[in-house]
């Protein structure tokens, strides 16, 4: 994971970009997997939230890798949001993924190859648990978290900013 500190704005408020491929064939066991996280304070306790995969070998089923909400605060058992588990990564193709936080709004989306992924459209006005912080350090890349299979992963085009960028830009 690629990381980064003294955030300014970006850590109350930000839009990220980064572009995933992962080689074929993949893991085919269980894996959890990280593509972005960011830590910060949030209500006396340090939050890691990320946007995250979890599930068995690519594919479309919702027991097959799925993107995900995680937050792992320090003084909690860790949480999530995994929907309806629609949005996969996929292998041998390059994958956009994009995001949007608010701490002060505590609100966060997710987008998957340009289009918002609903079950990962988080709004705590709307009786979510989100807890998201305000981030200190901003991580984005690949992080894997259970012994499997080996498999390659690049990761390119690597954006934050005030407003959303897009796949293009």
């Amino acid at each position: 994971m690629l990381g980064r500190g003294r955030l300014g704005e970006l850590g109350v408020s930000h839009y990220g970009r980064s572009f995933l491929r992962i080689e074929g064939p993949g893991a085919e066991q269980f894996v959890h997997f990280d593509a972005f996280e960011g830590g910060g304070s949030w209500e006396g306790q340090n939050n890691q939230v990320r946007w995250a995969s979890t599930g068995t070998r690519p594919g479309s089923t919702n027991r097959n890798w799925s993107w995900i909400y995680n937050v792992q605060p320090s003084a909690s058992r860790e949480f999530g949001r995994e929907g309806d588990r629609s949005a996969h990564p996929v292998v041998d193709e390059w994958m956009c993924l994009e995001w949007f936080f608010d701490a002060d709004a505590q609100q966060a989306q997710f987008w998957y190859q340009g289009e918002p992924v609903e079950y990962l459209a988080l709004d705590a006005a709307a009786g979510m648990r989100t807890e998201i912080p305000t981030f200190q350090s901003l991580s984005v890349g690949f992080q894997k978290f259970q012994q499997t299979d080996a498999f390659v992963v690049w990761v390119d085009g690597i954006a934050f900013d005030t407003e959303r960028i897009g796949c293009d830009g």
